[in-house]
């Protein structure tokens, strides 16, 4: 390797995979199997892909330092998971940073007479789930956090609903774009403490205009939606609808006469009464063919007039009675625009920007190690150039994937990956660049008493509790930099700094620096030599780790 600066990590790995090939008590390789979990128990499941792996691999690297990771990833279509058990000999963890990024987003109000839709610009952690872009939006506009809904839309329709499983980084990077939607409104909705969602149904308008007999245009705006209880009837949806509509009805209202004395959005304090009154007199006017809209049910989309149905302004028919409901509980209608209109006059797509509002900012946070392997355990959505192929969907998906710690072993070797290439990555909670560059933030460690019990899920019969022998520093950045080491004495029980040909004694109140590239830790086993049993079982976790 020359006189060349090589990283201590990669190194390490080649030394290890070259002493475990030369070591190697395996001379005949067998071809081994790779399959599924197909719903086996995890113990049952593990222990299975542990022999395979002794199968291949048997040596006194296997016997000390090799543990098992457990990986889990999940379609975001149709929810298939695929489990696997796969060896570690280093365990990588992510550092976790700080740092904000812009999410751009729509909010749209239920009743925008008061309020103008807004484009807002969040500043967030890359990392913040849809739950603190809601809490945040709550905040902004003192709107109670129950009252919205963030939903994902493409050319004007809402692609994805359930939206939990996205941080801010994943939304940024999605093609559609995201919108907020108020969905509760006092006067038209029940009290916010019996607005249950998952036992309303959810009704989607598609905003559109009637052009000439069996034809309709495309979409004229981005999907409204609101929520209704199926006991409720095609009235109350009707004057949902039209608290939607009441403001763009108004904007016509300006080039009409007639519909000039039936609406007054200036009104405060909106009640249910002055909704009803505003919407049946604008009802009144379909008798000089003035109606601004009118709402269907599409039975066939190209099947013109016929393949819709017009919803009647009734007091009588209930939800329940009129559609038939699937288990997602969702209707979706056209609210048709009277082809006499000029559309523009709506105003359906009118949105300012949100004027520079007070936005609450993430403080600094200090990290330790435990951190670290939070970000390492917590689920993240794969990146678009880093997909999974799903056998169920015979196509690329980007999956959901958890890796967590299955088994640990004696000799715990951790690389803290402070060196990044020229992408940016995230997991779960946390985001991390991935740039040409060193990231030199401070990780506390524990050198005596690395508690692991919280992150192993395999059962062991030795706790995974860890005090540390070993640390590689590394400093400077990517272009050059320095390597030393510190290392412990166990018979003098003294720690010592290695600096090229200098050594000397180190200050055991002194090793957690910000310089610590790889650190290694021995288990708190009572002796650390191997009985012939577990050498010629091959080391590593054994049949007791899996009883």
């Amino acid at each position: 390797m020359g006189y060349n600066q090589q990283d201590t990590q990669e190194f390490l790995s080649y030394l290890l995979d070259g002493i475990h090939e030369d070591l190697n008590r395996v001379k005949h390789k067998p071809y081994v199997e790779v399959k599924e979990a197909e719903g086996r128990p995890d113990e049952v499941f593990a222990m299975e892909s542990w022999t395979n792996h002794l199968k291949r691999n048997r040596s006194i690297i296997v016997d000390l330092m090799h543990g098992q990771y457990k990986s889990k990833l999940i379609c975001p279509d149709c929810q298939k998971v695929s489990i696997t058990f796969d060896p570690f000999s280093t365990l990588s963890l992510p550092i976790p940073i700080q740092r904000m990024i812009t999410l751009p987003l729509y909010f749209i109000f239920k009743d925008s007479s008061l309020h103008s839709h807004l484009k807002i610009n969040l500043n967030l952690m890359p990392n913040a789930p849809v739950s603190e872009i809601l809490q945040q939006l709550s905040r902004m506009l003192k709107l109670p956090v129950e009252a919205l809904e963030l939903k994902i839309l493409r050319d004007h329709q809402i692609i994805e609903h359930d939206t939990s499983r996205y941080d801010v980084k994943s939304l940024k990077e999605h093609e559609g774009i995201p919108f907020v939607y108020q969905i509760h409104t006092p006067y038209i909705d029940p009290p916010l403490d019996k607005f249950n969602v998952r036992k309303l149904v959810r009704v989607e308008l598609i905003i559109n205009q009637k052009l000439k007999k069996n034809a309709y245009s495309e979409p004229k705006s981005f999907h409204r939606m609101f929520y209704i209880s199926q006991e409720q009837t095609l009235k109350h949806l009707h004057l949902q609808a039209f608290t939607i509509m009441r403001v763009h009805v108004a904007n016509f209202v300006n080039n009409e006469e007639e519909l000039r004395k039936k609406i007054d959005i200036s009104i405060e304090g909106m009640t249910h009464s002055i909704l009803e009154k505003q919407y049946e007199d604008v009802l009144s006017l379909s008798q000089v063919d003035l109606l601004p809209y009118n709402i269907y049910f599409v039975t066939n989309p190209d099947g013109g007039d016929e393949g819709r149905v017009l919803i009647p302004y009734s007091a009588d028919k209930k939800i329940s009675d009129t559609f038939t409901l699937d288990s997602n509980r969702e209707i979706v209608l056209e609210l048709t625009i009277n082809p006499r209109i000029r559309s523009e006059y709506l105003k359906l797509n009118k949105c300012k920007e949100a004027d520079s509002l007070p936005q609450m900012m993430s403080e600094p946070k200090s990290y330790n190690i435990y951190d670290c392997f939070n970000l390492f355990i917590t689920p993240e959505v794969l990146d678009k150039d880093n997909t999974w192929y799903c056998s169920n969907c015979k196509d690329h998906k980007q999956a959901t994937k958890t890796m967590e710690i299955y088994t640990t072993p004696k000799i715990l070797i951790i690389h803290l990956k402070r060196f990044r290439t020229n992408r940016v990555s995230s997991i779960g909670s946390f985001f991390y660049t991935s740039s040409s560059s060193k990231i030199t933030s401070l990780i506390e460690y524990p050198v005596v008493g690395l508690d692991l019990r919280n992150y192993v899920l395999g059962k062991y019969e030795k706790e995974p509790i860890y005090d540390l022998f070993a640390i590689s520093n590394h400093y400077g950045g990517m272009g050059g930099g320095h390597y030393t080491a510190y290392a412990k004495n166990p018979k003098k029980n003294a720690w010592y700094d290695f600096n090229d040909s200098m050594v000397s004694r180190q200050n055991p109140d002194e090793l957690v620096t910000s310089a610590a590239y790889v650190l290694f830790y021995r288990r708190r086993d009572d002796d650390m030599s191997m009985s012939p049993i577990e050498v010629k079982n091959g080391g590593g976790p054994t049949q007791k780790d899996y009883a």
